[in-house]
């Protein structure tokens, strides 16, 4: 799986060590890394082999941002790639001098180059975050930061009241 353009560096690798597994990439990657033997395009419907157990949706409103996320209902998880982050004391000096100045160090959110980009479709940005909301989850897994253990919803919901606003 490969849920945003920005995240896709070894899928082949992947998909040449396992050629039984169905590779499955966010819209803009068939185009971006036609070398990949895609099986599917994620989108807002979860494929049959993991609808039981994910829900899925994809972002709207930001035309960098192509990603997909994910809620395992079972554990009530959310699971991002890009579309929340948290840099902190743990990342190096420069990668938190650049959280800092992008608005997400100790606090999870998007960096404020993302949060602009999301006022290209203000309302398709609201409609996904509204959907997002409308899930039942606890826990947010992020590709960038700390794990939410607890009260996810609640962080995602501050991290983007300005889209709510909208």
């Amino acid at each position: 799986m490969a849920p945003s353009k920005l995240h896709h560096l070894y899928v082949l690798d992947f998909a040449r060590h396992f050629p039984e597994a169905e590779v499955h990439g966010s819209p803009d990657l068939p185009a971006k890394r036609p070398d990949v033997p895609w099986k599917g395009v994620l989108d807002d419907t979860p494929a049959p082999g993991w609808a039981p157990d994910l829900d899925q949706c994809l972002v709207r409103g930001n035309r960098y941002l192509d990603e997909v996320v994910f809620l395992h209902r079972e554990t009530r998880t959310m699971i991002v790639a890009d579309l929340c982050e948290q840099a902190n004391a743990e990342w190096p000096l420069a990668s938190r001098i650049g959280g800092w100045i992008a608005g997400i160090y100790e606090r999870h959110g998007p960096p404020l180059d993302m949060k602009l980009l999301f006022r290209h479709d203000r309302k398709a940005t609201r409609r996904t975050v509204e959907h997002i909301l409308s899930w039942d989850f606890d826990r947010m897994i992020l590709s960038h930061g700390r794990l939410v253990e607890s009260d996810a919803k609640r962080t995602f919901e501050r991290a983007y009241a300005f889209a709510l606003d909208w």
